[in-house]
């Protein structure tokens, strides 16, 4: 998993994804297929959240705007509460790292 962190265009990102999820996919048992499903729900949030972030504040703005007033009531609060120097000393500013797969080297 190579995911680019910033820039690498639309094809790159959609090739990452694509790799994180045959990775997920591949990894757990069949009896975890719930998990699963919840982990590329996860995964899949967490990709939108970065490009989100990489188009600025006008984009989050207007995504806010048309989910509408109780949207910004929570992001205001949200953002309230929170200190970004908090959240980059407790790790809470990034998301954990993409799950790895283990290869055989034969």
């Amino acid at each position: 998993m190579t995911a680019p962190r910033h820039g690498g265009g639309a094809e790159a990102r959609r090739d990452a994804l694509a790799s994180d999820i045959r990775t997920i996919r591949h990894s757990a048992p069949p009896q975890q297929a719930y998990r699963t499903r919840a982990a590329l729900l996860s995964l899949r949030r967490q990709r939108t959240a970065e490009r989100l972030h990489r188009l600025g504040a006008r984009a989050l703005a207007e995504l806010l705007s048309e989910i509408g007033a109780p949207a910004w009531r929570i992001a205001e609060e949200y953002a309230h509460r929170l200190s970004p120097e908090l959240l980059a000393a407790v790790g809470g500013d990034r998301f954990p790292p993409p799950p790895l797969r283990m290869v055989d080297a034969a």
